[in-house]
Order: C-alpha cells, then sequence, then structure tokens
C-alpha cells in the first residue's frame, strides 16, 4: 500500500505541475520567435496524411515558419550594433577633454623627463583617445 501511495502523489504531482511545464515552454518559444515553428510541426505530426497531400505548401509553411525567427533575430542584432555604434560616436562627439592642452603637454614633458626619450616610447604620437572620459 505504501508503494501504491508514492505513485499516486507523484502522479498528482506530475498532473499538478503540468500546466505550469506547458506555460513555461510556450513562453519560451513565443519570446524565441519559435512558436510558430513549434505549430507547425504539430500539425504536420498530427495530420501527416495532408501533409504529404500538400508537400509543397507544408514545405512551404515550414520554411517560412523557419525563417521567421532567423530574420527576427537577425534583423535585431544589426539593429542593436547600429544603436551601439551611434551612442559610441554620440558619446566620442560630446566627450570632455579630460585634461587640457597646457596639462597634456606638461604630463608629456614629466613622463619624457623622467623616463627620458631613449627608452622607445615616442610621446609625438601621444594617443589623443586617452584625454577623453570615454574611451570606446
Amino acid at each position: 500500500m505504501d508503494f501504491m501511495l508514492k505513485q499516486l502523489l507523484i502522479v498528482l504531482a506530475l498532473l499538478a505541475i503540468t500546466p505550469y511545464i506547458i506555460g513555461i515552454v510556450l513562453t519560451l518559444l513565443a519570446k524565441l520567435r519559435l512558436l510558430p515553428l513549434g505549430v507547425c510541426g504539430l500539425v504536420f505530426s498530427c495530420f501527416p496524411t495532408w501533409a504529404a497531400m500538400h508537400r509543397l505548401l507544408s514545405i512551404g509553411l515550414l520554411a517560412a515558419c523557419a525563417l521567421y525567427p532567423v530574420f527576427y533575430w537577425t534583423l535585431r542584432f544589426i539593429r542593436w550594433k547600429q544603436e551601439e555604434q551611434y551612442y559610441t560616436n554620440y558619446l566620442l562627439a560630446t566627450a570632455k577633454p579630460r585634461f587640457t592642452e597646457e596639462e597634456t603637454a606638461w604630463m608629456v614633458a614629466q613622463r619624457e623627463k623622467k623616463y627620458g626619450v631613449e627608452d622607445g616610447t615616442d610621446f609625438d604620437s601621444y594617443d589623443t583617445g586617452d584625454e577623453y572620459w570615454y574611451n570606446g
């Protein structure tokens, strides 16, 4: 009797959890834009004779449902890269110099005095990108 009670509790737990698992799976498929592909696969598995009779239509539907997330995520990635480039350029265009020209010249002179020009450091081609708060 103890064994049957454990099995019954396991079945009841699975029945209680199943709607949540189905909801999570459907939500993930919808957010990843894979829900049309899942529905298409479910329809083709439930109606294989229809899919066999309308082979060209079923292949077209499957291709459209498979290409939709590919195009969606590709365009989203491209848009993200464009926004990133835009904001990088905007920050660099509006960045205020960290040091004035006099301070920069003073720091270069201090480095030359400390290390000398013999160490191979070329302070004439000083990287001006270091003078800004944002360096992308």
